[in-house]
């Protein structure tokens, strides 16, 4: 059966692209690195990878099952996001990350999509009357939210057989990393 390529834009939160310096203590550019890609933002840090899609009969289970549960993770956290922001108004880093989850949640989509698959509607809520008073604390949730995104992907990696699939999770694990989960831990800390 013929396979097919898709390029897939992936827009990562923050600086630190490929053509920039690594500073001391970060981790290098996520795999594939940083490429330019039209119509982003001064500040993103955008990737695109040609992610070949097998056909939906050749899709294994365990890796349907990953991307779903990858998909949920990643609008669990962007409802979250939504909710601190509607209690809390426009407030850093929320008002940039939520944007972030919703690019990595569409890019699950468009996996899935890729693969012959249909992404169940998005009904993830995070109730506003569970978001936390302070930012802080706000902060400290999203920062739990975004190790558990980690450890997530860390658990569902090893079980993928498509090479297009590893390569995604790998950078959406990158992002976390490297780039929310730092931002969560800065603005905690600054009370």
């Amino acid at each position: 059966m013929l396979k097919y390529a898709i390029l897939v834009p992936m827009l990562i939160l923050g600086a630190g692209c490929a053509s920039s310096p690594t500073r001391v203590g970060q981790s290098p550019p996520p795999p594939g690195g940083c490429a330019a890609v039209a119509g982003t933002r001064q500040g993103a840090c955008p990737t695109g990878a040609a992610v070949a899609a097998p056909a939906a009969a050749e899709l294994s289970d365990a890796t349907r099952d990953a991307l779903l549960a990858a998909l949920a993770d990643e609008r669990r956290a962007r409802a979250f996001y939504l909710a601190v922001l509607e209690r809390h108004g426009r407030v850093m880093p929320f008002a940039n990350i939520v944007n972030a989850e919703a690019r990595h949640a569409q890019l699950v989509t468009e996996l899935l999509a890729a693969r012959g698959f249909e992404a169940p509607a998005d009904t993830a809520v995070f109730p506003a009357g569970e978001v936390p008073d302070t930012i802080a604390a706000c902060c400290e949730a999203a920062a739990q939210a975004e190790i558990d995104n980690i450890a997530l992907y860390d658990e569902l990696l090893p079980t993928l057989d498509d090479d297009g699939v590893r390569q995604a999770f790998a950078q959406l694990r990158w992002a976390s990393l490297e780039r929310h989960l730092p931002a969560f831990r800065r603005h905690a800390s600054r009370g």
